[in-house]
């Protein structure tokens, strides 16, 4: 019988109007945020204007409250319809609010069988995507958590 513990990877993706894209993984969120304080230590993040760096970060710390509400809810449930209905309504809720503030210009929420294939589901993985559009001049910041 396999034992082995799941494991979080939380990937950022910065799509670029100049069709360009800079990838940017971590551990958990806090390693994200952390990559993101020292733009200075990670090459792909100097192509950033410094004022679209600081968004970034700022919205990479709103957008951690509901991931982490969505690992909550995932750790140690199998993933079924139900679970991934429960994070598309917790992301939902999240993107809706910025939205009606006008904070994002747009976002979107997938956790379905698009990016939940049976074979992910069998290992016993799970994997939810939110992605912001926070200003005209970057295209999107895309948020993966995946856990394997």
């Amino acid at each position: 019988m396999d034992m082995r513990v799941p494991q979080l990877r939380v990937k950022m993706l910065i799509i670029l109007p100049t069709d360009k894209s800079l990838s940017i993984e971590a551990d958990d969120l806090i390693g994200l945020i952390n990559i993101l304080s020292s733009p200075e230590d990670h090459p792909p993040l100097h192509d950033l204007y410094p004022r679209d760096l600081r968004l970034i970060q700022e919205v990479t710390r709103k957008v951690a409250v509901p991931l982490e509400e969505v690992l909550a809810i995932v750790k140690g449930v199998s993933n079924d319809q139900f679970l991934r209905q429960q994070a598309v309504r917790l992301g939902l809720r999240f993107t809706q609010t910025a939205l009606a503030i006008r904070e994002f210009y747009d976002a979107r929420v997938t956790c379905d069988e698009t990016n939940n294939p049976p074979g992910l589901i069998d290992s016993g993985g799970f994997c939810f995507h939110m992605s912001v559009r926070p200003t005209l001049t970057l295209l999107h910041v895309v948020y993966e958590l995946l856990i394997e």
